[in-house]
């Protein structure tokens, strides 16, 4: 996957698929949209800068195992900082935690 800053990042961290991250803007990003923590910690010191950099580094993802390799472990990385929950079940905790939620709020309104 090549991204930017998207958080698409966490959802295939889950596969795990090796990531060319491209930040052409990364400061003026930071300062205008801003990160929920720092874009290094998740993009490594490799993220490239144009178009030029992304389709060199993707060559080497898709031609050297090593460097695939070194970027699926460090999507496994992120996926094991990231996902408390690896079952397939999150879908159905999040509808029972809404039906627990409506179910106290209907509970407290029939006290007032």
């Amino acid at each position: 996957m090549i991204t930017d800053y998207s958080s698409l990042i966490y959802d295939t961290a889950l596969i795990p698929l090796p990531v060319v991250f491209f930040a052409p803007d990364e400061r003026r990003y930071a300062v205008e949209r801003g990160f929920y923590g720092r874009y290094r910690d998740l993009a490594g010191e490799d993220a490239a800068t144009t178009w030029g950099e992304v389709a060199r580094r993707l060559a080497i993802v898709l031609l050297d195992d090593s460097e695939r390799a070194r970027r699926i472990a460090r999507a496994q990385d992120l996926s094991s900082r990231v996902h408390a929950y690896r079952d397939g079940r999150n879908a159905e905790r999040v509808y029972r935690a809404i039906r627990r939620r409506l179910a106290a709020s209907r509970t407290t309104k029939g006290k007032e």
